[in-house]
This record gives C-alpha cells, structure tokens and sequence, in this order.
C-alpha cells in the first residue's frame, strides 16, 4: 500500500490548517506539464480576436 504525501496549509492567524491536497509525483508533474506546454503552443498559434 502506497502512502501520497501530503502539503498542507496552514492559517499564520491561528495555526489551523485550511487546506490539504496531496502532493504530485513526478510523472504526474510531468504529465500535467507536457499538457500545459501542447496547450500554450496552440494557444500561441489563434489570431488575436478584437
């Protein structure tokens, strides 16, 4: 069984914690990236619209 780390932050106001999510392994960073990257090249190629 496999255990995702997690990040987690936390409110300087009172220390409790607001948020958690778990914490991308490297192949999903690189999956997400690879995606972004195809995404802003297409985006790159669109005529300005007015």
């Amino acid at each position: 069984m496999s255990t995702r780390k997690t990040l987690e932050c936390i409110s300087p106001i009172d220390g409790s914690v607001y948020a958690s999510r778990a914490v991308m392994t490297r192949e999903e960073a690189a999956v997400k990236l690879s995606a972004a990257t195809q995404a802003q090249r297409e985006w790159a190629q669109q005529a300005p619209s007015s």
